[in-house]
């Protein structure tokens, strides 16, 4: 099972202290690619890319909260994923995106944030997020993090992607 697009985002010099700005990334996931600013806007740039990582909203149903205590959602507010962390001492979590089949591995490393999707695969979130605690896609995870490519904005601040 490997990943079919991955993201980095880290928290780059900005107002929001909840914002990411991705750093590198495949640029091959429609639903992220379709979220870069299309305009100069204060301190973003056409083409940017970032995402808010925020506690789940009390509005959203369900028993998320029972499972989730961190969503990722884009700057218009929409959410894109719940980061579901079964083992809190793990730097492991999973999601799905929503209104999508795609499951999401997190690699969460304040203050950054791995993403890689696993296209079709939001019914294995769960397998997925068990394999990679126990290492079994690290092989997988580091050929998706070395064909990811720096972003405009890393590159423009300073910050290339640790990998």
């Amino acid at each position: 099972m490997s990943p079919t697009a991955y993201y980095r985002f880290e928290k780059l010099a900005t107002k929001s202290v909840y914002r990411l700005d991705c750093v590198a990334a495949t640029n091959n996931y429609q639903p992220f690619e379709a979220m870069r600013a299309v305009k100069k806007r204060g301190t973003t740039n056409r083409g940017d890319l970032f995402v808010y990582l925020l506690d789940v909203p009390k509005q959203f149903g369900g028993d998320i909260h029972n499972k989730a205590t961190k969503s990722l959602t884009t700057s218009r507010g929409k959410n894109l994923s719940s980061i579901i962390a079964p083992d809190h001492a793990s730097r492991y979590a999973y999601g799905d995106v929503m209104g999508t089949n795609d499951a999401i591995l997190f690699i969460v490393e304040q203050p950054a944030v791995e993403v890689y999707i696993f296209s079709g695969k939001a019914q294995q979130k769960n397998k997925i997020w068990l394999m990679a605690c126990r290492g079994q896609l690290d092989k997988e995870l580091a050929v998706m993090r070395a064909a990811a490519r720096p972003q405009a904005r890393a590159m423009v601040q300073g910050v290339l992607p640790l990998y």
